[in-house]
């Protein structure tokens, strides 16, 4: 089963996301921090793709990369943003992708993620 943590700050993006992504087959993890995204991944082992609001409450992207790098080298993350503001260096991972938030945002998403979570089952067929 796919594992995806959803960070966000606004409940209701959180638990849209939740319904729409779960609806897909895929296991859902809700995070409203950044403290609570690095107490996940502190005491989980498997999570295939972080989606993270650009601007939580309690930390921003850099501070939450940085302190999670070892694990997001290889980790797909998709940062949902204003898109206005880069306050950190998207070179950090390989695997970012960034869409900015609005009306079509979660559509655009869920298309992500789909494609993610395929070439992640291809991968896991290859080996």
């Amino acid at each position: 089963m796919f594992t995806i943590l959803i960070a966000d700050r606004n409940k209701h993006v959180r638990e849209l996301l939740k319904r729409e992504l779960s609806a897909h087959g895929h296991q859902v993890i809700l995070a409203k921090t950044a403290a609570e995204v690095v107490t996940i991944f502190s005491t989980m082992e498997l999570i295939d793709l972080l989606i993270l609001d650009s601007d939580l409450p309690d930390g921003d992207l850099a501070d939450i990369m940085l302190k999670l790098k070892d694990r997001f080298d290889a980790l797909p993350i998709i940062i949902h943003s204003c898109g206005c503001e880069r306050p950190f260096s998207l070179s950090l991972s390989n695997k970012v992708y960034e869409i900015e938030k609005g009306t079509t945002s979660i559509g655009q998403i869920k298309i992500l993620v789909d494609q993610i979570s395929r070439k992640d089952a291809e991968r896991s067929h290859a080996s």
